[in-house]
């Protein structure tokens, strides 16, 4: 991954030169949030993201243009872009862009849900849901796939999108299979709400994928999710035959 070692920008009052541009402090507070954000869901060669800069003791940094990308003042008063900040990172956690596991700290769990560890999972663990049992998850995006398996035993379950009414996807088949299902498609690029719910069990989750886009970029996260099930299976194929 790459760094972004040095961004920012510059709150400098209207008396003095604006040679990095300027900002009000309202706006240094919404772009900051935002670099973060685009960060998360646009830029995963991104692997970190260091602001410039959270304080200067010496007042005299207040003399120089450069002096206005702080975050906190001299006294330690914080800035509005402190505090938005501060309330970004106390928020409840959101799925960033590409497939997350089950494990991720944005997933909320209720009721009778077992996580189990085995072979045929994706990342070696998968959960099981029992009759009644809820998840949900909230990400910035334009779509979600849900990865789980489908079989001659398994049940049912129902998802929401932002409160919306309820659509049930059936997960019974002929063969027991690890599947992507499409959950969401086309949504605004804004914050979103999914929720499951199992109506009949049992019902095995991996992961959800997440996808940001204008256009085609959710068919490519169907896609990858699609490519990782299929890895899977041959893995598991393969030590079944040298076993």
């Amino acid at each position: 991954p790459a760094w972004i070692l040095e961004m920012g920008w510059s709150a400098v009052p209207e008396n003095m030169p604006a040679p990095f541009g300027r900002v009000t402090d309202e706006q240094q507070a919404r772009y900051t949030v935002g670099a973060y954000r685009r960060i998360e869901t646009e830029y995963p060669w991104a692997g970190v993201g260091c602001l410039w800069f959270f304080r200067r003791p010496n007042p005299e940094w207040l003399q120089r243009p450069e002096g206005y990308f702080r975050l906190v003042t001299p006294d330690w008063t914080p800035l509005p872009a402190y505090t938005a900040l501060q309330a970004e990172a106390t928020a409840p956690p959101r799925l960033p862009t590409g497939f997350q596991h089950i494990s991720h700290p944005a997933f909320q769990w209720s009721g009778p849900w077992q996580v189990e560890p085995s072979p045929a999972a994706l990342l070696k663990t998968w959960t099981r849901g029992g009759d009644g049992a809820t998840a949900s998850f909230t990400f910035t995006g334009s779509g979600a796939a849900l990865a789980a398996r489908r079989g001659p035993e398994m049940g049912r379950l129902t998802v929401s999108v932002d409160g919306g009414t309820a659509r049930t996807l059936d997960l019974a088949g002929l063969m027991d299979e690890a599947v992507s299902i499409p959950l969401a498609d086309g949504l605004l690029l804004r914050d979103h709400t999914i929720t499951l719910r199992v109506e009949r069990s049992p019902v095995i989750l991996e992961g959800v994928g997440i996808a940001y886009s204008y256009d085609g970029w959710w068919r490519r996260i169907v896609l990858v999710l699609s490519s990782l099930i299929a890895v899977a299976g041959l893995g598991l194929a393969l030590r079944a035959r040298n076993g």
